[in-house]
């Protein structure tokens, strides 16, 4: 999920986390990896947009056990969140 400013997303992290939703932020991208530094050992020059858009990403919960349900309660928080439910 892109948010609006770095802010914003550990706002909505905080209030995910502090109601049982394991969402997290972890993204770095790809030409400031390791794994790219190291294999093509080159260095990209700075690159300020995808760099802010990285900080404002966060990455609700997706896998092979979450049900309809789950999905549900997350979109309502999220909602109530913004003030929409």
């Amino acid at each position: 999920m892109l948010l609006p400013t770095e802010k914003d997303r550990n706002a909505l992290l905080e209030y995910l986390k502090r109601n049982g939703v394991d969402a997290a932020f972890q993204y770095v991208p790809l030409h400031e990896s390791k794994y790219f530094r190291s294999v093509y050992g080159v260095q990209v020059p700075h690159l300020e947009r995808t760099e802010q858009l990285s900080r404002c990403l966060l990455r609700l919960p997706i896998y092979y056990g979450l049900d309809y349900a789950d999905v549900s309660v997350i979109t309502r928080l999220i909602s109530r969140f913004y003030g929409k439910a």
